[in-house]
């Protein structure tokens, strides 16, 4: 695995946030929350980090379809379809978008309108800070959601792969900064769901890290710990959430230092970090499946919450 010392991440040339709102409305707003736009109607939408597209699902009777349209509105393009969507990104010069499907991991060149397809189940994938490469967690078989998994490299464009574990335990990558932080999953006996722990693959080529422990946050037999969600732009400032059945807790991580916390309220749930790991995007209300949510930010450090857009879910920014 070839990995570059030094990455950039620019920024968006405007900063714009997304959401669902009623009947599956679909809107683009400024970062603040203000100047709201309908552009399409669907759920789950991503903005792109240069702030010009939205990628989102549109179910139909017995598939899912991904679609895309321009931040502005206007007609959307089918992007891929499948019985299973699982994980939607944009590489961070927002060139491609990325989408798990259940049987395949497609990558969609948006200028050329054309896709690629790496074959095989997904459990998480990530691109590299340069835009270049992209890094995937294979499942061995690919039918059940904890199937042993290792985590592969590969050039976008390319079709040489590199594996990067061998421990048929990693998933849920995030390529950042200072390297590619993922789960480990390790079996808990005969309780419920597996327990994951968070480590680090660096990019000087050293030994990979672990930087969380099981004990690390409070986890039951029907919890998994901490997955990575999102680090700032340095990779140091890790949001993350304990994930379990009915749970979605947001955590603070010091990736350095290794200091965890909770960010105080009961409801909130994760879904962003600025670039400069400042501010915290969130939903409110829980996981309600409801339109009973807020969007909210919530400061790095602490401290109440202040409210982008009142009910509102699924935010995504490019902040």
């Amino acid at each position: 695995m070839t990995l570059p010392l030094a990455l950039l991440i620019s920024a968006p040339a405007e900063a714009r946030l997304t959401y669902v709102r009623g009947d599956d409305a679909i809107y683009v707003a400024r970062d603040d929350g203000t100047q709201p736009r309908r552009v399409a109607t669907g759920i789950a939408p991503t903005v792109s980090p240069d702030g010009r597209w939205v990628a989102y699902l549109r179910p139909r009777t017995t598939i899912v379809e991904l679609r895309l349209v321009r931040a502005t509105g206007g007609a959307s393009r089918r992007v891929a379809r499948s019985t299973e969507v699982r994980e939607v990104h944009f590489t961070p010069d927002s060139k491609v978008l990325g989408v798990a499907l259940r049987d395949r991991l497609t990558l969609y060149e948006i200028a050329r309108r054309r896709a690629s397809a790496i074959v095989g189940g997904t459990r998480g994938f990530s691109f590299s800070p340069d835009s270049r490469s992209v890094v995937w967690a294979r499942a061995a078989r690919g039918a059940e959601y904890d199937d042993p998994t290792d985590l592969y490299s590969r050039a976008i464009g390319g079709t040489a792969s590199t594996r990067l574990t061998r421990d048929r335990r990693s998933r849920n990558p995030l390529w950042t900064a200072r390297g590619i932080t993922f789960n480990k999953q390790t079996t808990r006996g005969e309780l419920v769901l597996p327990a994951y722990d968070i480590w680090e693959l660096p990019y000087d080529g050293s030994r990979e890290q672990q930087l969380t422990t099981t004990d690390s946050v409070p986890i039951d037999d029907i919890t998994y710990g901490l997955v990575p969600i999102a680090l700032d732009a340095d990779g140091v400032r890790m949001l993350a959430a304990v994930t379990g059945q009915s749970r979605y807790d947001p955590y603070a991580f010091d990736v350095a230092k290794g200091g965890i916390r909770r960010f105080a309220g009961d409801d909130l749930v994760p879904s962003g970090l600025s670039r400069d790991g400042s501010t915290v995007l969130m939903q409110s209300g829980g996981l309600d499946p409801t339109d009973r949510h807020d969007i909210v930010t919530v400061p790095w450090d602490g401290g109440a919450p202040t409210v982008l857009v009142r009910n509102a879910r699924s935010p995504s920014w490019s902040r």
